[in-house]
């Protein structure tokens, strides 16, 4: 939740405490970066969609609002990683280009 694109790396952090979680609660939506976040969630959902929706129905509304969760997560520990209260565009940048790397990821080359 902290290492966002760095998840791969072998690095020490700080792990998500009771404050980070509270941060989390509290957190609201810039205007421009809804509008930004909506807008690439809606393109990346119509590229699913279309490789997806007729052979894999099931899959595509589970995979939907799943994706939606977990890109809203993403973006919202970006903000809270920085000690701010409002999600903001460089948050969305960060939460897909995060997302697209977990998605590419070879879990067998991750140290944990």
């Amino acid at each position: 939740m902290y290492l966002l694109l760095d998840f791969d790396k072998d690095l020490t952090f700080n792990h998500a405490d009771k404050n980070f979680f509270h941060s989390l609660k509290k957190l609201k939506w810039d205007k421009n970066a809804k509008k930004l976040f909506d807008k690439i969630y809606y393109m990346h959902s119509d590229v699913i969609k279309y490789t997806l929706e007729w052979t894999f129905s099931n899959i595509f509304m589970y995979n939907y609002s799943g994706n939606l969760f977990a890109l809203t997560f993403l973006v919202a520990c970006n903000a809270v990683k920085h000690d701010r209260d409002r999600m903001i565009e460089d948050d969305v940048i960060i939460a897909f280009k995060t997302f697209y790397k977990l998605i590419h990821a070879d879990i067998d080359q991750i140290s944990i």
